[in-house]
């Protein structure tokens, strides 16, 4: 269920205790009506925020991309990038705590079938540093800091790609 759907759902359940209260108990009658205020105003700008940060990565990356709800805090992030063999790129941003990440969630490195031992392990290192890129047991992730989405999307896109191009077999001579 995603955060919208939840919240939705939760709403409707205040409305109808909000319809079984007696008029007496004013003070519980207020503090659901409150709360109900609160949920549908965190709707709305859950949404703008979403649209915001879609924007953004319009600006920054492609028209191209696009955010799908994934469950709570939890978006797909669709571009027109793509590994040398025509899949897209697999990203999503979702909340951990407090922050906001991107995450490949170990699919760029799955992906691969050959890495140059000789030459690959430092230019995967070197990639990742240059666009401060973390690699978590396989899984690379960028934290978005100072709300700069468009910016983290396009050094992650950088990172996957340059690391892709590490991954591509040499020429055999």
């Amino acid at each position: 269920m995603t955060d919208r759907a939840m919240l939705e759902s939760e709403i409707g359940m205040l409305e109808e205790m909000l319809e079984r209260i007696d008029e007496g108990r004013v003070v519980e009658r207020l503090g659901l009506e409150a709360r109900v205020k609160g949920l549908r105003e965190q709707l709305v700008r859950d949404a703008a925020t979403i649209r915001a940060i879609e924007r953004e990565f319009h600006e920054k990356v492609s028209a191209k991309v696009r955010l799908v709800a994934e469950g709570v805090d939890r978006y797909r992030v669709f571009t027109p990038f793509v590994f040398d063999d025509g899949d897209h790129l697999a990203i999503v941003l979702k909340r951990q705590g407090q922050e906001w990440m991107l995450t490949d969630e170990a699919h760029t490195f799955m992906h691969f079938t050959y890495i140059d031992e000789k030459r690959g392990t430092h230019q995967i290192t070197s990639a990742l540093s240059t666009f401060q890129v973390e690699d978590n047991d396989g899984e690379l992730r960028l934290v978005v800091k100072n709300d700069r989405y468009g910016d983290a999307l396009y050094s992650f896109i950088q990172a996957l790609l340059k690391v892709t191009d590490v991954s591509a077999p040499s020429p055999r001579t």
